[in-house]
């Protein structure tokens, strides 16, 4: 397209092909402006648009930038909730997207159990659950290359744009909790446990995140 007005088929993952909708855009203004008439018109209420990713042709959609050049009259966006649990079923009956595939994620930290402070056995709790977290999130991608491998397919479609918006919330998750870390470990770390802000020598660079 060269701009201007465009008509593109949304289907809502999860629910029927019969549930896609036809809807006329404006693919030069940010994907975000058409959220609120894609939500209303696939019937998802008004409280879940923060939730809303988009999938177009194996790639998530970047909601503050307008839509790809690449897209063509009638292609298939899915849009896909962010707290929907995966949908999309094998032959064989077992879930393959979503938050189901890799480990198994327990958010919970337990109290000590000796050999340790609290604050050190926090430490490790959040540590832990940033590598199965990274590991659910190198098993959802290599999952989505071999779907891709095996497709051309409509129910690989879904399972890819579901495995997408599971990977852009974990990977989320993941940056919030390496934060959290981050400035835990800061808090506890005082200025006399550094050679240099003690003799008043500034600290420069990223010193990265220690786990």
């Amino acid at each position: 397209w060269t701009g201007g007005m465009i008509s593109v088929l949304f289907r809502p993952a999860g629910r029927p092909a019969s549930d896609t909708v036809a809807l006329a855009i404006d693919a030069t203004r940010p994907v975000r402006e058409s959220t609120a008439a894609i939500a209303a018109a696939l019937g998802i209420a008004p409280d879940k648009l923060g939730e809303i990713s988009m999938v177009l042709e194996g790639s998530l959609l970047v909601l503050s930038e307008p839509f790809p050049g690449t897209l063509q009259e009638g292609a298939v966006v899915f849009v896909v909730l962010e707290s929907q649990p995966p949908t999309w079923k094998s032959p064989a009956g077992s879930a393959q997207s979503g938050s189901d595939s890799g480990p198994k994620m327990d958010s919970t930290i337990d109290a000590p159990t000796g050999g340790g402070s609290l604050a050190e056995e926090d430490e490790n709790a959040v540590a832990g659950l940033i590598r199965e977290m990274e590991n659910a999130v190198a098993h959802l991608k290599r999952s989505n290359e071999e779907l891709k491998a095996a497709g051309p397919d409509p129910d690989f479609d879904v399972a890819i744009a579901e495995n997408l918006t599971a990977i852009k919330t974990k990977e989320a998750s993941i940056k919030e909790l390496r934060e959290l870390d981050a400035q835990a470990r800061g808090h506890k770390r005082g200025p006399e446990d550094d050679p240099a802000s003690a003799q008043g020598v500034p600290v420069t660079g990223d010193m990265g995140v220690f786990l």
